[in-house]
């Protein structure tokens, strides 16, 4: 996979998986914006690179570079994203931690 480029196997998969959680009903214009993103942080990050993603949300990011095989570390804060988005990225393998960044 070339610098920018996306791994569609990796892609397809991820929305797979996020279109199965309960209330994640996404629409193609969503996905579109995630494939933006990722082509963005692709471009910057080598192959076999690592990761820090600060704000979990949903976790398409941290999700597709994990299944592309970078090192990612998820951080995220309880109070704001809950304790269930990052749980389910740690039940992935995920490395991640609980806490508040930036005060």
């Amino acid at each position: 996979m070339n610098p920018g480029q996306i791994d569609e196997r990796a892609f397809q998969k991820v929305c797979a998986d996020l279109k199965r959680l309960p209330g994640a009903e996404v629409a193609d214009p969503a996905w579109s914006l995630r494939r933006f993103e990722i082509e963005h942080i692709a471009a910057k990050l080598p192959k076999g690179g690592s990761l820090l993603d600060v704000g979990s949300g949903p976790g398409f990011v941290p999700r597709y570079f994990h299944e592309a095989g970078a090192e990612v570390i998820s951080v995220d804060y309880p109070s704001t994203g809950g304790l269930d988005a990052l749980k389910v990225l740690l039940d992935q393998g995920i490395k991640g931690h609980y806490l508040q960044v930036g005060v």
